[in-house]
């Protein structure tokens, strides 16, 4: 399935200080692409630091599979309210 759109997705969930993260771009549109360190206020902008920045002017997009799962290594039990969900698509 194609997306329409720039869509950007990493190797890892996660890196430790000083690790290597590797960055891909599924995209139809040509654009500007950053790395930015989080300022103190996380709700503006004005603070962050650019640390790496590219332009992609000649995107190619990455069809989608659609199916997609996730488990659950200990199941939920049907009797008990779920306190809290974060799910990230």
């Amino acid at each position: 399935m194609a997306l329409e759109g720039v869509h950007v997705y990493t190797d890892a969930l996660s890196v430790a200080a000083g690790e290597a993260v590797r960055f891909y771009l599924s995209g139809t549109l040509p654009c500007k692409f950053q790395v930015c360190r989080l300022g103190q206020d996380v709700d503006s902008p004005l603070e962050d630091e650019v640390l790496q920045s590219w332009r992609v002017d000649d995107p190619v997009m990455q069809p989608i599979h659609p199916g997609s799962y996730i488990e659950i290594a200990k199941p939920l039990r049907a009797d008990r309210e779920l306190r809290a969900l974060t799910l990230e698509c």
